[in-house]
This record gives C-alpha cells, structure tokens and sequence, in this order.
C-alpha cells in the first residue's frame, strides 16, 4: 500500500525534488490532520531509517524534520539519513537546524537532463559516537575531524546550553 501510494504522489509531480535511488517506501507517518504525511525506509532489524519524501503545509522544514526524528526515535530507530541536493543551501541549513549532519558527499549523483547534480548525505544518530577500535585512513582524518566538531555543537554543546536554561536558579 505505502510503495504503491508513494508512486502514486510522485506520478502527480509532489515529490520531483526527491530522490532516493537504493530504498523503497515501506513506512509512513501521518500527522492526526493529515496534512503532513512523510515516506520512509524503515530497517527494523538494523534499527535504521531513510527519509524519502512527504508533503506537507508545514513552512518550516527543521520543525518537520525534528517531528520525524523524534516519532522514529519513539519507534527505537537509531540512525536516520536523508539526500540534499548539493546547490540547496537553504535546506541543507534546514537539515543542520534539525540536527542532521553532513556525513557524505556524492558527486554526479543524480542525472537531470543532460546534467549531473552532487547530493549530501545528511544523517542523525541517536547513539554515541565511538571511534576507539577504529582504524581512520590519513584521507579521511580533516572529513571525520569536522564532523566530530558538529557533532560536538550540535549535541553535546547543545545538550548543556539546554539543561542550563531550564535548570532551576539558586
């Protein structure tokens, strides 16, 4: 049902900016309205999620975005990613503002017309980072340096800025 209703709404057009190449609708979320309504990959086994596209009147992408991490979150998904198109810095600030982090770069991703467009993976994770038994390549070591830096503003920065405004006075 959910496959078939996803290639319904593309074939009317709603979702031309979307573009997931690997995985196929099998989850979707609905808002009690039924004004938003957003399509996913759900792993249940491996507890992971990828964000496919939606429609929706919200005007504010990071509200949505914070919205599906936290439903995902309550049904015990770890790690969510989603694609940006590379030239939407608008939305990739969005996915930044709703905690996703860039975590890959694919160049040519996509073919439009006669043109190649780049995406970014941008992902959110709910479990720690550990990087004790891993052996990092020299290539990738400036790659994981800024995204450990974003990881550190994002949560864990962020995670004390927020205790200590509702944290009660002396």
């Amino acid at each position: 049902f959910i496959k078939n209703l996803f290639a319904d709404t593309r074939k009317c057009g709603r979702f031309a900016a979307s573009f997931v190449p690997f995985h196929e609708p099998n989850l979707l979320l609905i808002t009690s309205d039924q004004e938003t309504e957003v399509f996913l990959h759900h792993g249940r086994q491996d507890r992971y999620s990828v964000i496919l596209g939606g429609r929706t009147r919200e005007t504010d992408p990071a509200r949505l975005l914070k919205s599906v991490a936290a439903a995902l979150n309550d049904l015990g998904v770890s790690y969510i990613e989603l694609l940006v198109d590379a030239y939407s810095p608008e939305l990739q600030a969005q996915a930044l503002n709703a905690r996703f982090l860039p975590s890959a770069y694919f160049p040519a991703y996509r073919k439009v017309g006669e043109k190649r467009w780049d995406y970014i993976v941008f992902s959110r994770s709910f479990e720690m980072l550990d990087f004790r038994n891993v052996r990092i390549m020299s290539t990738y070591r400036g790659f994981l340096k800024e995204y450990l830096n974003l990881w550190q503003t994002l949560y864990i920065s962020q995670a004390f800025q927020d205790q200590g405004e509702h944290a009660p006075r002396r």
